[in-house]
């Protein structure tokens, strides 16, 4: 299998695979180049702040993969219960979940979500969903309206598009093949689910490193590569959690701070 490499100003080198480049190829994907990560006056105020939703969208994908390559790492619990291909299945999902989750934003960004229609109005495969409701639909609702089309089109395969979704949105159920996985390991999902957004996630690792870089601030810094290398998975009560070593709590504390002011 090729591997492709990129240069990033955050993470130095991003890689991916023959299997994830026609991912990032595809026009839905390509479009993000034109949506700015931040507001649309941002930039007046810090003129370095013109970073993409496409640049995010790789880091997001590049912080998955560190996170699952820790939580997966030789001497985890995966490593007990599942083959090295399941590994590998799920390592992708967990990727293009990071990859793809903002996919579906409009060409304003979060301004555009004021003139988006009806939920029940998209042409979702409904068969996905929990419910179907009359809400205003969001941009995460667009991102599993624009993965199913990739599923469709050939781009991914149908279940994988599906477990993608489920893994954006908490509203798209995983799809048969997940559910016997997760058999396995209960409450698997949950966990990979929280890479993607969770307590401490590949968005807001990535964004608020890259925010920070780009409108040339030091607020937004914090130590990725400890915070990571103190990650694991543990089991309590028939459950599955991410634990943070003691060495990683400060730089865990350092993270929810940034979050949240």
């Amino acid at each position: 299998m090729s591997n492709y490499e990129l240069r990033d100003p955050v993470h130095a080198r991003i890689t991916f695979d023959d299997f994830e480049k026609p991912i990032i190829d595809h026009p839905f994907f390509q479009r993000l180049r034109f949506i700015s990560q931040l507001s649309l006056v941002l930039s007046y105020v810090y003129p370095g702040a013109t970073h993409t939703r496409f640049s995010h969208s790789l880091g997001a994908m590049h912080v998955a993969g560190r996170i699952f390559g820790r939580l997966s790492s030789r001497h985890s619990l995966l490593r007990d219960v599942f083959t090295q291909d399941e590994i590998e299945q799920l390592r992708r999902r967990v990727r293009i979940a990071g990859l793809l989750h903002d996919v579906g934003h409009g060409p304003f960004s979060h301004s555009s979500e004021a003139v988006f229609p009806s939920f029940k109005d998209l042409p979702l495969n409904w068969d996905w969903w929990q419910v179907k409701s009359d809400r205003q639909a969001t941009h995460e609702d667009y991102s599993v309206l624009l993965v199913q089309k990739m599923g469709e089109d050939g781009t991914l395969e149908p279940d994988f598009a599906q477990d993608v979704c489920s893994l954006i949105h908490e509203g798209v159920m995983p799809s048969p093949w997940f559910v016997e996985i997760e058999k396995k390991a209960p409450t698997l999902h949950r966990i990979l689910k929280s890479i993607v957004s969770g307590e401490v996630d590949c968005d807001r690792m990535d964004y608020l490193l890259r925010d920070s870089y780009f409108c040339g601030v030091a607020y937004g810094n914090y130590d990725i590569d400890w915070l990571i290398s103190s990650m694991s998975l543990r089991e309590k009560d028939r459950r599955l959690i991410i634990s943070i070593s003691e060495n990683g709590v400060r730089a865990l504390n350092l993270f929810y701070w940034l979050v949240i002011t």
